[in-house]
């Protein structure tokens, strides 16, 4: 009986090339959501208030950014690709944003954070979104799918790691907490250029015609709201999303503040954190007893 022809699957080198830019993207979310308010509340003498309302604000303001990105992007098409080019744009916007906010001088007020903050969040919202598009389009079957966004999670976790190695590293050398946030800024800043340049040079990307008649409009996006199925998953995503945005926002000062750790070893309890995140899945997914026998 004769099979199918097995689709092409991308060697293991091009989808590490292509899963770089989730090293610097989850080394930002990480450091954005962890080091940052606290960095300009306790160093830069910006109010923790104002600091809450700044990013309270601006996330209010991001939200319908990624819709409007994702019918942008839709709709391009150049010689040189549609998700080639967003990530080149996103990424000097990602890294002039990074650059004001980490190397910010001290007394700024809530108008210069909440400018660089939404600056950043553009260019973090492109790069997230095209990265994302463009690893559906080189998956060819649902299999590949899951291998290319596993590999793509697996890198992530390595930033997340590297970028908290940072300021641990630059306390072991005697420098003060705000010196080690404007380190893991240098480092963000460095690898966003160096992994999109990767992804750029060494990813595949078809170029496909769209047929007028295949064309989204806003109705169409509008019509989803009317299926309860799109609630339900929408309410989901934000429930698993507030718990641990919640606990990222927290977690420097609950640990330093109410249980009397180091901001140090604060940072080592959270690489404990991250690391078991990458061995507990395969626990749980073990085979069972139970599944062997058929039960």
């Amino acid at each position: 009986m004769s099979q199918a022809p097995t689709a092409a699957r991308l060697s293991l080198p091009t989808i590490l090339a292509f899963s770089g830019t989730s090293l610097p993207l989850a080394a930002l979310v990480l450091a954005v959501a962890v080091h940052l308010p606290r960095y300009f509340a306790s160093h830069l003498g910006v109010s923790l208030t104002v600091v809450g309302g700044a990013f309270a604000l601006v996330r209010l303001i991001d939200i319908p950014l990624d819709p409007a990105l994702g019918v942008i992007m839709d709709r391009t098409r150049t010689r040189f690709g549609r998700y080639r080019l967003w990530t080149l744009i996103g990424a000097p916007i990602l890294m002039a944003a990074l650059y004001m906010l980490f190397m910010a001088p001290p007394g700024v007020g809530r108008s210069y954070l909440m400018v660089w903050l939404l600056v950043m969040y553009l260019g973090t919202s492109i790069l997230i979104l095209s990265h994302s598009a463009w690893a559906a389009s080189l998956a060819t079957s649902y299999n590949e799918r899951a291998r290319i966004f596993g590999i793509m999670a697996a890198v992530g976790v390595l930033g997340s790691v590297m970028v908290l190695i940072i300021p641990i590293v630059m306390h072991r050398q005697g420098f003060e907490e705000g010196e080690g946030v404007r380190a893991m800024g240098w480092f963000l800043i460095a690898m966003t250029p160096l992994a999109v340049g990767v992804v750029v040079w060494r990813t595949p990307e078809k170029i496909t015609r769209q047929q007028s008649e295949a064309r989204y409009r806003l109705a169409d996006y509008a019509g989803l709201f009317r299926h309860g199925n799109v609630w339900r998953i929408m309410a989901a995503d934000l429930c698993l999303a507030l718990g641990p945005g919640w606990m990222s926002a927290l977690y420097i000062y609950f640990s330093k503040d109410s249980r009397g750790y180091t901001v140090n070893q604060a940072n080592l309890l959270l690489v404990v954190y991250i690391l078991a995140g990458v061995v507990a899945p395969h626990l749980a997914g073990w085979p069972r007893g139970s599944a062997s026998t058929g039960r």
